[in-house]
C-alpha cells in the first residue's frame, strides 16, 4: 500500500485530504491500535538518494519496487506498510514498542546494506508515530540511547560462539538466534544426484536443514522465506564451508551449493561469497555449482544477470531454483543461468500423479534452460519418468546422508 503523504517536521500531512486512497492508510492506523502500544514507526532512507544524487529520479521507482519486494518476504501478513513521501517507509506492527523497533532497524540496515553497501550509524534514523490528528500524523525520533538498545537486540541475528574466543567458528555449532529472534539449529544433508543419460552419480548437493530447537521439529521446505538477509547470509556461508571439503579434496567431484539470491544481489553478500569460494579458487572453479534460491516473478531480471555473471568467474557453473510460475521462469530464462532445479519433494507417489506433476514441470521448465534438475523424487521409477519429459539429472528423497563420508 503506499500513500502520498508530505513530510513536515516531526509530522506527515496527506496531500489531498479528500482523496479517498490517500486516507487508506491513516484509516487503517486509526482503527488498529497499533499507535498506541507504540507498533508504527516511520523508517528514514535519505542516504539511498543522496548516494544515487543526479540518478534518483530515474531510480526512484526502481527502488521502491526492490523495496516492495524485499518487504513482501519480510513482513508478516498482520504487518502492514506504505511509502510516504520520496524517503520514507511507514512500517505497522503488532508487536510491542521494543520488538517493532528491532524488527524497523533490522530492515533499514538490510536496506542500506543492499543498496549502498554498507550501514553507517548517521544513516540509521527511525521515527516513532505518536498520534494522529484528523489528517495529521504526529511522530518523534527515536533518541541515541533507545536506538543502541535496539541496536543491541538486533544483534541477535548473529550466531553466538559456545566458547570463549571461537567468534570465528560460531557455526561450527550450528545452532543460532535468527533476527527475529526464533532458536534454531542448522543441521546438513547431503544428496546424491545423477545424470538421467547414464543413471550414474553426477554430483553432490549440500542441502541445509533448520531444526526448532524448542520443539525439536524439522522446519518446513518454505523455512527460508521469514529470514532476514543477514541470516540468508550467515547461512549460505556455512552451506558452502560445509561444501568446502568435498570439493576441495576431490576436484573431479560436483558440488551443488544453494545460495539465496537476497545474499548475492547485495555487495556485502556478494562479498562475503565470493570471498569463501576464492580461498580455493582452483577447486571451486572446477567443481562447484551454485544453486540460486528465492527468485519469482517480481525479481529484477537485472539482479539476477549480475549476481550469475559474478559468480560465474569463481564457480564452474550457475543454476537456478523455480518455483514453475510463468513469471518466475522467464526471469530465471534471462537470467543466462547453466540449468534449472526443481524441488519435486512434495510430488505426489502415485504413478499418475506424479507423472503429470513431472510432466508439468517438462513443458514448463524444459524450455528455459539446457540443463534440468529433478530433485527429491520419491523413487528410481520416478527417475525414469523424469527422463521421459527431458529432465536431464534426478535425486531421491532417501536415503539423504549426514556425513561428509558417506557423501
Amino acid at each position: 500500500m503506499s500513500a502520498d503523504l508530505q513530510h513536515e517536521g516531526r509530522s506527515f500531512q496527506s496531500e489531498r485530504t479528500d482523496d479517498a486512497e490517500d486516507q487508506g492508510p491513516i484509516a487503517r492506523l486509526v482503527s488498529s491500535g497499533m499507535i498506541e502500544h507504540g507498533g508504527v514507526v516511520v523508517l528514514e532512507l535519505e542516504a539511498i538518494r543522496a548516494r544515487l544524487g543526479e540518478r534518483w529520479p530515474y531510480k526512484r521507482s526502481q527502488v521502491w519496487e526492490t523495496i516492495e519486494h524485499h518487504l513482501s518476504r519480510r513482513l508478516r501478513p498482520e504487518d502492514f506498510h506504505a511509502q510516504i513521501g520520496e524517503t520514507e517507509l511507514l512500517l505497522a506492527t503488532g508487536d510491542s514498542r521494543e520488538i517493532t523497533l528491532a524488527r524497523a532497524l533490522n530492515i533499514q540496515k538490510e536496506l542500506l546494506t543492499f543498496f549502498l553497501g554498507r550501514q553507517l550509524p548517521r544513516d540509521l534514523k527511525i521515527s516513532q508515530v505518536v498520534s494522529i490528528d484528523g489528517d495529521l500524523m504526529v511522530s518523534e525520533p527515536i533518541d541515541r540511547q533507545t536506538m543502541a538498545r535496539a541496536a543491541a537486540a538486533s544483534q541477535t541475528a548473529h550466531p553466538a560462539a559456545t566458547q570463549p574466543g571461537e567468534a570465528a567458528k560460531a557455526w561450527s555449532a550450528l545452532s543460532f538466534l535468527t533476527t527475529e529472534g526464533h532458536d534454531v539449529e542448522l543441521t546438513f544433508e547431503f544428496e546424491r544426484v545423477m545424470s538421467l543419460d547414464s543413471f550414474a552419480g553426477a554430483a553432490v548437493r549440500v542441502r541445509p536443514v533448520v531444526w526448532d530447537r524448542a520443539s525439536g521439529l524439522r522446519m518446513g521446505s518454505d523455512w527460508r522465506k521469514g529470514l532476514a538477509f543477514v541470516d540468508e547470509l550467515n547461512i549460505d556461508l556455512a552451506t558452502l564451508d560445509a561444501a568446502r571439503p568435498l570439493y576441495v579434496e576431490t576436484l573431479a567431484r560436483k558440488v551443488i551449493v544453494p545460495c539465496s539470491l537476497a545474499a548475492l544481489a547485495s555487495i556485502r553478500g556478494r562479498a562475503g561469497l565470493i570471498g569463501r569460494m576464492s580461498r580455493d579458487e582452483a577447486a571451486a572453479s572446477a567443481s562447484l555449482i551454485v544453486e540460486i534460491l528465492g527468485v519469482d516473478g517480481g525479481t529484477p531480471a537485472g539482479q539476477l544477470v549480475e549476481a550469475s555473471s559474478v559468480l560465474r568467474r569463481h564457480c564452474k557453473a550457475v543454476i537456478g531454483r523455480t518455483d514453475l510460475s510463468r513469471t518466475g521462469l522467464q526471469v530465471l530464462k534471462e537470467g543466462q543461468l547453466a540449468g534449472l532445479s526443481v524441488d519435486c519433494s512434495e510430488f505426489p507417489d502415485a504413478d499418475r500423479a506424479l507423472l503429470a506433476a513431472l510432466w508439468n514441470v517438462g513443458k514448463l521448465a524444459k524450455p528455459v534452460a539446457k540443463l534440468l534438475l529433478t530433485l527429491g523424487l520419491p523413487s528410481m521409477d520416478a527417475c525414469r519418468m523424469a527422463q521421459a519429459v527431458g529432465a536431464t539429472h534426478a535425486s531421491m528423497r532417501q536415503p539423504l546422508t549426514a556425513g561428509l563420508a558417506a557423501a
